[in-house]
């Protein structure tokens, strides 16, 4: 048999190798449970055939063997290079974009219109003074309720309120505590909310949830300026299998966690679903 029959001889075997591991089904009780398992149960089994063709073909002399793994790795390879570099050229420019207004950092009080909390690190690093959370209803979308956060200190902290604050007891700050109260309205500062259009948590694919930064003076709000956050699937480097969800990675990279068949996540953002505003007048994701 000549070389490129013994290459399309192993093309077919790992086609087929590949197509049936990729369409192995598993019920959802299992993969709950012993999804990385049954991912490195798959590869060993994929890899073992893949080195296979190559001691084969090593050790009786049919050449094509050894090159018919070498080839699909160039060839996927480079499927993966052109994957993602028509997914750099079709990202909408907004998605790089990272615009910051100096009107933002000079806010001492920062109120997040958000379904999750946010650390109240921020309080204690003095980056902020009242931190202002906009309660929602997931389903509704409708505000529940307004609560304060602020640092106090002294006479001013009950024993109760310094033992609900261990990040400022563990810190050495032990004269410090947060101090929590409910509001009736919404006060002046800057409103930071993220706009939830695709699921990117949940490993869908689109573009784009959207982070508002707006200035609320007066019962009114202006936007300042938005963050945008998309995410895409490309090839991974070479075909492997893992049942957990792919791992997004930044600007340019590839997520290390790929799903069957193959692919990996890249996400593409301009910020986290808040951020921490600087006294320089930078935002840093959060």
């Amino acid at each position: 048999m000549c070389i490129l029959g013994q290459i399309v001889v192993g093309f077919i075997i790992l086609a087929v190798t590949f197509g049936l591991l990729s369409v192995t089904r598993f019920p959802e009780l299992v993969l709950a449970y012993l999804a990385p398992l049954l991912g490195w149960l798959l590869n060993v089994a994929w890899f073992a055939v893949v080195f296979g063709l190559v001691i084969c073909g090593a050790r009786w002399s049919p050449p094509g063997l050894v090159l018919a793994p070498v080839l699909l790795a160039v060839l996927w390879g480079g499927a993966a290079v052109v994957s993602r570099l028509r997914l750099e050229a079709s990202i909408d420019p907004n998605v790089w974009d990272r615009p910051i207004s100096r009107e933002a950092s000079a806010q001492r009080t920062l109120i997040v219109r958000a379904y999750r909390g946010i650390d109240r690190k921020i309080i204690a690093d003095g980056h902020v003074d009242r931190l202002i959370m906009v309660q929602l209803d997931s389903s509704s979308n409708r505000m529940v309720g307004i609560e304060e956060t602020s640092l106090a200190s002294g006479d001013a902290c009950s024993a109760e309120e310094k033992r609900a604050s261990p990040q400022l007891q563990s810190a050495g700050r032990s004269d410090e505590c947060f101090k929590w109260r409910s509001l009736a309205e919404i006060p002046d500062g800057l409103v930071v909310e993220q706009i939830f259009r695709i699921g990117v948590a949940y490993g869908s694919a689109g573009c784009c949830n959207e982070t508002q930064a707006r200035l609320r003076s007066g019962g009114k709000e202006r936007l300042l300026f938005s963050w945008y956050q998309g995410q895409a699937y490309v090839l991974s480097y070479f075909p492997a299998f893992d049942f957990r969800p792919a791992r997004p990675s930044g600007r340019g990279g590839s997520g290390s966690g790929c799903q069957i068949p193959g692919r990996c996540s890249t996400e593409r953002s301009g910020s986290s679903w808040s951020a921490t505003i600087l006294r320089h007048g930078n935002m840093r994701a959060v």
